[in-house]
């Protein structure tokens, strides 16, 4: 009886966790939903100065994200996770590689800070010369 009641507290928790990450989760994609703008990229501590990078757009709806705007449009898939701090980010290429990354949304400006794939999810929102880094800062657009 002592057993059965220990797990199924334990299945109780293990649900509850589930479905704060899902509800986090469905509550991100909400906010991300739209098309935002690039303001600023830095790449490993170089801020990119070429003109086409404020014209490129990302255009986020559910768990997809597409680029356009830049050299070429790019289709990926998204993970997010509200509950950690910083929120998580994952961008999944077709080719199935996975870029990690951190985020965050302060009014109509997001930041994303984001590695190359196979690298381990960066703990600031910073990029720093040598790193193998990339900040975004992005408008949304109305």
């Amino acid at each position: 009886m002592k057993w059965q009641r220990m797990s199924a507290l334990a299945l109780g928790l293990w649900l509850l966790a589930q479905f704060g990450t899902v509800q986090a989760d469905e509550k991100d994609l909400v906010a991300l939903k739209g098309v935002w703008k690039v303001k600023t990229l830095i790449i490993a501590g170089n801020v990119d100065t070429d003109p086409m990078t404020t014209k490129m757009t990302l255009t986020f709806e559910g768990h997809i994200m597409t680029t356009s705007g830049g050299p070429k449009q790019d289709r990926l898939t998204i993970e997010t996770d509200g509950s950690k701090k910083p929120a998580e980010i994952n961008f999944k290429e077709m080719d199935g590689k996975t870029s990690l990354g951190i985020y965050k949304i302060e009014g109509d400006t997001l930041t994303i800070c984001l590695t190359r794939p196979g690298e381990p999810r960066p703990k600031e929102f910073a990029s720093k010369p040598d790193s193998k880094t990339a900040l975004i800062v992005l408008t949304k657009e109305k």
